[in-house]
């Protein structure tokens, strides 16, 4: 291998490793998102990634049903992750975490276990018990894609027909990077997720 195939052999192993460790950045501009597969958790699936950030505020996650009564709604408040979902019982929170835009990487993760909804954060579980109306978060047919950072400005703008939690459109968008998303589904095995499309700026 010569010189010049040699140093694109290291740009590329360096590029492979950037990626790994540095995730993707979104910088919270009006249209900023990223938008990944359907989560289907089943009754007993989980959903997590890491994130990083100096912000203290931000939209970090949000999937629906497809406009009926069911939704997930990650967010950072004041450096805490907030959790706002229904499962059909009526909207409920859990939040975790203190001062976590502190440029350091968090670890997040929602989990179902029938009617228990668990929310961690590095490793700390807040659980709430709710009777759910469905275990089963939706259909592949209905389901809206997952959400990091923001929405789409076409689904914000189809806000009457195609989102669960209309108010979502008003969070602040995320400024920070991500890495990691997985989920798990029905059968157990957990699956890291590529993004669909995205957009800064």
């Amino acid at each position: 291998m010569g010189a010049k195939g040699w140093l694109c052999w290291c740009l590329a192993v360096a590029l492979v490793v950037l990626r790994a460790v540095s995730g993707f950045l979104l910088e919270g501009s009006p249209s900023s998102f990223a938008q990944f597969p359907r989560w289907m958790p089943g009754a007993n699936g989980s959903l997590e990634f890491e994130f990083l950030t100096l912000e203290p505020n931000g939209l970090l996650l949000y999937t629906d049903d497809g406009g009926s009564y069911e939704f997930f709604e990650l967010k950072l408040v004041e450096g805490s992750v907030r959790l706002h979902y229904n499962m059909g019982g009526g909207a409920r929170l859990l939040t975790v975490g203190r001062a976590l835009n502190d440029g350091s990487w968090h670890r997040v993760k929602v989990s179902r276990r029938h009617d228990r909804t668990h929310l961690t954060v590095d490793g700390v579980t807040e659980t709430r018990v709710i009777k759910a109306l469905n275990h089963e978060f939706g259909s592949p047919d209905t389901n809206s894609f997952v959400y990091l950072g923001g929405l789409p400005l076409l689904v914000a703008r189809e806000v009457g027909s195609r989102l669960t939690l209309p108010v979502v459109t008003l969070e602040p968008r995320f400024a920070g990077q991500f890495r990691e998303l997985v989920y798990t589904g029905a059968d157990g095995v957990a699956r890291t997720q590529n993004m669909i499309a995205s957009q800064v700026r």
